[in-house]
């Protein structure tokens, strides 16, 4: 079997607290040595962890409006589009 799922794929980080940034460098350079293809122009910071159900929804629902959402995925869209 091979195993070329992971290689060479693309990959959009949405991240979900405001800290953790030390992790996520980590977690980055582990995915790089996997060769995945880290798409930074699309990275999504919206800080709702530890927040309560009302508020993650009321960020969300912002973060919709205001078009942080779509933006980041047609950041997304667009890189794979112009790699395919």
């Amino acid at each position: 079997m091979s195993r070329d799922e992971v290689p060479f794929k693309p990959l959009m980080f949405a991240h979900a607290s405001h800290r953790g940034d030390l992790v996520l460098a980590q977690l980055i350079e582990v995915l790089q040595t996997m060769s995945l293809d880290i798409v930074a122009d699309a990275f999504l910071r919206l800080p709702i962890a530890g927040k309560s159900d009302d508020v993650q929804a009321a960020m969300l629902l912002e973060a919709r409006e205001n078009g942080l959402l779509s933006a980041s995925l047609g950041r997304f869209a667009q890189t794979i589009a112009a790699r395919a």
